[in-house]
């Protein structure tokens, strides 16, 4: 189905003539050809089906859709945690290499991106975990990588400075770094 602004625009690129694109969007409202508060309601479902968020579904009425705000404003997200909370899990085995800060972080900008309020988000996201094995074994391999490729220029205090660093930038926690950097040095 088509909003009438979709089919406005349809017929612009047939004809210029606003006043017979006028008439004919009239006629085919009264014959209920065209309901804009039927297709907004469809419309948030199949979005809803695809795991879109709310503000994303509303944006795209309003904007892409010309649905008008009143429309827009009567329709209802019950299951938006619902839906965040199923999109996060399967993010959640999509980015289970990283660190567990980095997870969280990628995964909630990916929900706000789907059109999730950034609160929802974040609750969404607030039970992930770090895989077992999978977090140490990966943060001691850049350890060693990181302290050879810097050990070329630095050495001592400014060595174990730029590594500690480097490993905090990608995610991992203080504890975590201090731990590997134990090991490896």
């Amino acid at each position: 189905s088509y909003s009438a602004h979709d089919i406005r625009e349809k017929l612009r690129k047939k004809t210029s003539e606003e006043d017979t694109i006028r008439r004919l969007i009239f006629s085919l409202k009264q014959q209920g050809l065209i309901d804009d508060e039927g297709f907004a309601r469809d419309f948030q479902a199949e979005k809803e089906g695809q795991l879109y968020g709310r503000n994303r579904i509303i944006q795209d009425l309003k904007f892409k859709h010309g649905i008008r705000d009143e429309i827009v404003d009567s329709l209802s997200f019950k299951h938006e945690e619902e839906h965040a909370e199923k999109l996060a899990g399967l993010w959640e085995k999509k980015y289970a290499r990283l660190p567990l800060k980095s997870k969280k972080e990628k995964a909630a900008l990916s929900l706000v991106r789907r059109g999730y309020d950034e609160v929802v988000a974040r609750e969404a996201v607030s039970g992930y975990k770090q895989a077992k094995g999978v977090g140490d074994a990966r943060l001691k391999l850049l350890c060693e990588k990181t302290l050879k490729k810097y050990g070329v220029k630095y050495n001592g205090y400014q060595l174990r400075s730029k590594v500690f660093a480097y490993l905090m930038s990608k995610g991992y926690s203080s504890e975590e770094v201090e731990r590997v950097l134990e090991d490896c040095l």
